[in-house]
């Protein structure tokens, strides 16, 4: 093992990337092998998409990340950066960005969505609606649930396990092994595409990519995933949260703070988003400097 051990640590940056996508696709493949196998048992199918939709978060995610974290550095924890010495401030600047910047968020989505393809392009634009389409149609789905069993069962699938399995696998693994060839800042911003990309929401491509760059610097500068995985818990609970106690009017609203027609509410969002990501940065080289003098 330590032989093999030895020569995955000097893999190029092409080799890491096709041990990645291999194992990746393995552990899919077993996933949704496991997914085909359990829930023909149950009879409802809301609850068989929801039981597909965690297993193959846990097997796409967390077994590959690990998997190859394990090959590509002595000390897989440290590789992925899963540090649990981070400091409660982190922590609170990372849920404080994520919730402030909703309004921004919800700005870059609503100019994201009225982007329009050249005409020759048109047959490609017809195609992502149809899968923005069928998206937010199950996205809705999953989000139905009236009962409070319902409830805390998308706050684990559809927060709780998403949060940890996608910043273990962006975040700590692909950001980690971009960063070592790119460096930092395009490691972030690569990792932050390929995170929005996956997620096969075109009109909400740009939004997710800046909320996976931000995720993505919390990570650099707190030394771990874990206020990351707070935040995107958060940002995932929220619309959980908010779907299951306002009426749909309600949510409609609160969705679209900071749109187009509210751009004062955005300005203001950013504004304050990125003066606590100088703090957050700020405080990072406090902390290094105090760490330094000790």
């Amino acid at each position: 093992m330590s032989f093999l051990k030895a020569i995955f640590e000097q893999t190029s940056f092409i080799g890491k990337l096709l041990i990645v996508f291999t194992t990746l696709v393995f552990f899919l493949s077993i996933g949704s092998a496991i997914s085909l196998l359990v829930t023909p048992a149950f009879g409802d199918d809301i609850v068989a998409l929801k039981i597909t939709q965690a297993v193959l978060s846990i097997f796409g995610f967390i077994f590959p990340a690990v998997i190859c974290a394990c090959f590509f550095d002595k000390n897989a924890v440290r590789y992925l950066s899963v540090s649990t010495q981070t400091k409660a401030l982190f922590y609170l600047l990372a849920a404080m960005i994520v919730v402030i910047a909703i309004p921004a968020i919800n700005f870059t989505a609503d100019l994201n969505e009225k982007i329009v393809l050249p005409e020759w392009l048109s047959h490609i634009e017809k195609w992502m609606k149809q899968q923005e389409a069928t998206n937010n149609a199950l996205t809705e789905r999953f989000l139905s649930a009236t009962s409070w069993s319902g409830f805390l069962g998308n706050l684990v699938v559809m927060a709780l396990i998403p949060a940890f399995s996608e910043e273990l696998f962006f975040r700590g693994l692909l950001q980690k092994t971009f960063t070592k060839t790119f460096g930092t800042h395009a490691g972030i911003w690569l990792s932050a595409l390929i995170f929005s990309a996956i997620h096969l929401q075109f009109y909400g491509f740009f939004p997710r990519m800046f909320l996976g760059a931000i995720f993505g610097y919390f990570v650099y500068w707190s030394g771990s995933i874990l206020p990351s995985v707070v935040a995107h818990f958060i940002n995932n609970a929220t619309v959980v949260t908010l779907s299951f106690f306002c009426c749909q009017q309600t949510i409609d609203e609160f969705s679209h703070i900071g749109t187009a027609n509210q751009w004062p509410i955005a300005v203001v969002s950013f504004g304050v988003c990125g003066l606590l990501l100088w703090f957050f940065r700020r405080y990072r080289l406090k902390a290094n400097d105090d760490a330094h003098v000790r």
